[in-house]
């Protein structure tokens, strides 16, 4: 069955606006194409306008004038691409057209595998300066932030932007030497790290196949993740081993995103090795674990079954120490060159070692070398060149990279076309080319490279999405738009919205292609028609225009120090340490005391002198204060602060000291403290509140944020509807909570559930039942449920897939019944079903205006209580097919908006649902005798009533809106976007959100005034919602004749 229907409160940020202009002016306008917003929504067919740097405009308009416009009928109109793993860090320095990126639509490209371009110091320089070959530059920079302006005020095409390199920061302080960093040297790392971080920089990145980042142990790597993570910052990483080891590799990973409390991302996810293809299984296996424990690991890949690297990497890790002229020297000793043959045979524990990892040197394709008398082995393999010298394939290989004195740049064939077919349909992969941008002319007129430097972001969409339909157009642009821009932390990128960045890309979905190939690499991609980055056309009709608009994209951040030390106590080695913010996940914010990761806790300190010793406390994990405190601190508001980016924090915070390898944002820490936290404030304070100790005990206990997806965990304890996928949702805690209470589940009952969802209902009526059994009509999601409990130990839950209108007979009678879907009467099998003495809640009643009934039996005979008004979606299967009213689309309306019809069981007006903070007034109304008020005191919280509407968008053009408003001392709430007033929010025939439509702002105090809207409605909407009241706001709003008129297409 299927849960409660998104409500708008939940999609605060608007998508398309669509609303009817009267004339207005763009720089750009785009009219009549399919328009991927880029997260992952169907498109829309839409129109969009841009007026300098900024999208203005998502919808449609006729009147509306262009400086220059855009026929993009039968084409898709999406965000630029965003390149997760580029390389064109010194190539943007010798031509900044980014001519075969883009060609392929990629506006964004990020740097930062292991190396980059800072800091440096003066040996770097000097090394860098050394080894350059076809692009020969000076080094006008020292750190990171530098060198992305340099870039900018060079004029480059892409946005540019990077992670700050972990090997490049242990290069600084340490040269190339192979071993552990001392403490102060560790210390200086970190301090390097914090000035790119504060600078903007996206993170950490590493490459640890690589010298010197393979030196680098994982303690290393989690103290330089540790300050990322202070200011938001992710890591992203090379792992160090693809082949043998790489389940030990990607475990590394996940421990560094465990104790460091950081996102984390694996560069080109992939096995390497035909003994290692089979591994696949078990690398999905443990990052989707990591993934459901609250940890967010994600990927990148680029679409080939073979990966380009120098011919380098094939020699051991120890040759490279002391960086090219101490490998040079290696390669011309006998002594030395015996031993590195016999290690590159046979191996060394821990090195992924590429010679052994593709079987065959016919596998081993070079591309690239310096030197003219080597120019002819271009594009041949190892094995070939080999022959044509008469020579080992080893020997020849050390050869080569000696009398070439670069790395060689290789093609490695390593992968397998099924895994890559494999991977590119997990939800959490998405792309980068892992090669540097360039023309096929000037500089780079010849230059041997990796196909995926033409044509990897087209062989995506071209070859994986059109040809053989491994994911959909919509999920594979989101995954290359709005998914890495949200992980990265980009500022107003990755979406087609107003108000973003107009970076855009035109294309044809029918052309779109790759043609590089690994005989002829450097071959343009085709289907790509238009690209804009930010608001400047940089591709028109299929030919760069020579605009070099690109920015440096800098993540915007600062950290904030509390006012004040710890102060000093015996015995305590972390006295006098200062206080700084250690995560910018929004419902996990941590401090830092000395070496100490600090949870901030929804808990009670214990006063000053009953203080434990730093031993108990680091054993306990027991909260810690600076004095003592009466009082519990505001979580909502301290997260509220948190969430927008106000890190000023009071020094009267209470904190918790945990260990440094603490889980930080685990179920006993931040996530316990927020479940407590929304018990209190949505369950308890709620009105109606819930009472029933036993239910709040449920509640407290239930861990609702592992039912939860993981990219929406963050919200897991707010009382939300929230997507489950399958077009599902779970619904909000309150709504769970009132269900269970109001049938009062004892200890030896039996209780079913219809409508499994994410399986969190039954979880929390598993401590209340003696058995639990739930059935849920979707498969997947079913078993997806099922196997969540039986993880958790819910031993006594019970899951079916089926009909819930049919109900469970084998195992009936139930004591207790609990429906989370709506039929228009209630089924004669659950009354049947239900025990003698039994209740059932049931939402019942026409699709948009239904009531949760209480049903009793007592006697053999039924009694029903009518309970307060909902929204939940339609009971399918057999209940379906005998519902006797569908509504007509065609004609939307609203039920009771004049508010003549009374009140419901809360006191608000009847047929509308989900209500707080309402009441009916007769005092001056405007029209008739009764109008609503809706009055709230606490930024953020709601005072609303909903209702749901059909509206079919292929028949109705807009809607006519008209009301009366009053507003009494109002101010929006924390978000932009919670205003006094009135929203309607849409949804397709899937129930996915479309867009939301807003009115206001209004002036904080206004007198009656009469208002008419008209409101767009997108083509492709079957479904609204209408909210109307405070929606976070703060004062008081009045309502009344709210009234809702179609305009037909």
């Amino acid at each position: 069955m299927i849960r409660c229907l998104l409500l708008p409160v939940i999609f605060l940020a608007s998508g398309p606006a669509g609303v009817v202009s009267e004339g207005p002016t763009y720089d750009v306008l785009i009219r009549g194409g399919d328009v991927y917003i880029g997260d992952g929504s169907a498109p829309i067919d839409a129109d969009v306008g841009v007026r300098g740097d900024t999208i203005a405009l998502v919808g449609r308009t006729e009147a509306a004038r262009a400086g220059k416009e855009i026929d993009a009928r039968g084409l898709a109109v999406a965000p630029g691409f965003i390149n997760m793993l580029s390389w064109s860090t010194e190539s943007l320095i010798a031509e900044g057209k980014s001519d075969s990126e883009i060609r392929q639509g990629v506006t964004t490209q990020v740097f930062g595998e292991g190396q980059s371009m800072g800091p440096l110091n003066v040996a770097m320089k000097r090394r860098r300066r050394a080894q350059q070959t076809v692009v020969r530059f000076d080094y006008e920079w020292s750190t990171l932030a530098e060198y992305l302006q340099y870039l900018e005020r060079r004029g480059v095409a892409p946005n540019v932007a990077s992670f700050v390199g972990a090997s490049t920061v242990r290069e600084y302080v340490m040269g190339l030497a192979d071993r552990p960093p001392s403490p102060s040297e560790l210390e200086q790392m970190q301090r390097l790290v914090e000035r790119e971080m504060k600078a903007g920089a996206l993170g950490v990145g590493s490459a640890l196949f690589y010298p010197p980042g393979s030196f680098a142990k994982t303690e290393e790597l989690i103290a330089l993740c540790q300050v990322a993570a202070r200011y938001g910052g992710i890591y992203t990483s090379h792992i160090r081993n693809q082949g043998s080891e790489i389940v030990e590799a990607i475990e590394e990973l996940i421990r560094i995103s465990r104790e460091a409390a950081v996102p984390a991302e694996i560069y080109h996810f992939g096995t390497a090795g035909e003994e290692n293809w089979g591994k696949l299984d078990r690398c999905i296996e443990i990052i989707e674990a990591a993934r459901r424990d609250g940890l967010h690991i994600t990927a990148n890949m680029h679409a080939y079954p073979a990966g380009c690297t120098g011919l380098t990497a094939c020699l051991p890790p120890w040759v490279q120490e002391g960086g090219a002229d101490a490998l040079f020297k290696r390669l011309k000793d006998p002594a030395a060159r015996r031993r590195i043959a016999r290690e590159i045979r046979s191996g060394i524990k821990g090195w992924d070692n590429p010679y052994r990892t593709v079987g065959s040197p016919e596998r081993i394709l070079l591309l690239q070398f310096q030197t003219a008398a080597l120019k002819p082995f271009q594009g041949k393999t190892l094995a070939e060149i080999a022959a044509t010298r008469g020579q080992e394939p080893i020997e020849v290989l050390m050869d080569l990279i000696l009398e070439d004195r670069t790395r060689v740049e290789t093609v490695y064939f390593t992968d397998t076309e099924e895994n890559v077919r494999r991977q590119i349909k997990l939800p959490w992969i998405s792309f980068g080319s892992d090669a540097a941008s360039m023309s096929t002319d000037g500089v780079f007129a010849g230059y041997g490279t990796h196909p995926r430097a033409f044509g990897n972001f087209a062989r995506v969409l071209g070859k994986y999405v059109r040809d053989e339909g491994l994911v959909s157009w919509q999920e594979a642009i989101h995954r290359l738009t709005g998914m890495p821009a949200t992980n990265l932390g980009l500022d107003r990128r990755g979406l087609l919205r107003e108000g973003f960045f107009a970076d855009i890309v035109v294309f044809d979905r029918k052309e779109i292609a790759d043609q590089a190939t690994f005989e002829k690499p450097q071959q343009y991609a085709v289907g790509v028609k238009h690209v804009f980055v930010n608001g400047v056309q940089v591709l028109d009709d299929g030919k760069h225009t020579g605009a070099l608009p690109g920015r440096a994209l800098h993540v915007s951040r600062r950290r904030a120090e509390t006012d004040a030390s710890v102060p000093p106590r015996t015995g305590h080695r972390w006295a006098d340490s200062r206080l700084a913010l250690s995560t910018l996940e929004p419902l996990v914010p941590t401090l830092r005391v000395g070496t100490h990761v600090l949870p901030l806790r929804g808990l009670r300190t214990v006063p000053g002198d009953e203080s434990p010793g730093a031993g108990d406390a680091e054993r306990r994990g027991l909260a810690f204060p600076r004095r003592a405190w009466e009082r519990e601190p505001d979580w909502t508001t301290l997260t509220r602060r948190v969430s927008e980016r106000d890190y000023s924090l009071p020094v009267e915070t209470p904190i918790a000291l945990l260990p440094q390898n603490a889980k930080v944002g685990s179920d006993d820490d931040a996530y316990r403290a927020a479940r407590l936290e929304m018990v209190r404030e949505s369950l308890e304070r709620a009105e109606p509140p819930i009472k029933n100790p036993r239910v709040l005990d449920a509640m407290r206990t239930t861990p609702r944020h592992q039912f939860v997806p993981q990219p929406h965990r963050k919200y897991a304890y707010v009382d939300t509807v929230l997507p489950i996928g399958y077009e599902q949702t779970i619904s909000p805690p309150y709504i769970v909570a009132y269900m269970t209470e109001k049938i009062d589940p004892q200890p030896d009952d039996r209780v079913f559930e219809i409508g499994t969802g994410s399986g969190y209902q039954a979880a929390v009526l598993s401590p209340l039942a003696k058995e639990v059994y739930t059935i849920e009509i979707v498969e997947p999601l079913g078993r997806r449920a099922a196997e969540t409990l039986k993880r958790l130990g819910y031993d006594n839950v019970f899951v079916k897939i089926g009909d819930g209108y049919k109900g469970w007979p084998e195992k009936a009678p139930f004591n207790k019944i609990i429906v989370t879907c709506s039929p228009d009467h209630v089924p004669q099998p659950l009354i049947d079903q239900l025990a003698e003495g039994g209740t059932m809640i049931i939402p019942v009643g026409e699709r948009y205006q239904q009531s949760f009934y209480l049903v009793q039996k007592r006697n053999g005979q039924l009694t029903r209580e009518r309970l307060l008004g909902t929204f939940f979606v339609p009971m399918t299967g057999e209940a379906e097919r005998q519902r006797r009213d569908n509504p007509d689309g065609t004609k939307p309306s609203i039920t009771n908006g004049n508010f003549e019809m009374g009140t419901d069981v809360e006191g608000g007006p009847e047929h509308w649902y989900y209500q707080r903070g309402v009441s009916l007034e007769t005092k001056d109304a405007p029209e008739g005798k009764h109008y609503v008020v809706y009055s709230n005191d606490k930024p953020g919280h709601l005072a609303h009533s909903n209702q749901g509407f059909a509206v079919d968008g292929r028949f109705v053009e807009s809607l006519d809106l008209s009301y009366w408003i009053k507003t009494e001392a109002v101010l929006a709430g924390p978000k932009a976007e919670q205003l006094a007033g009135i929203s309607i929010t849409f949804f397709d025939r899937n129930r996915s959100f479309l867009t939301t439509w807003r009115t206001g702002p209004f002036p904080r105090t206004m007198p009656w005034t009469s208002k008419e809207e008209r409101v767009a409605v997108p083509r492709t909407a079957r479904d609204a919602v209408i909210m109307i009241g405070l929606n976070g706001a703060t004062g008081k709003v009045a309502l009344d004749d709210v009234r809702l008129a179609p305009v037909p297409r």
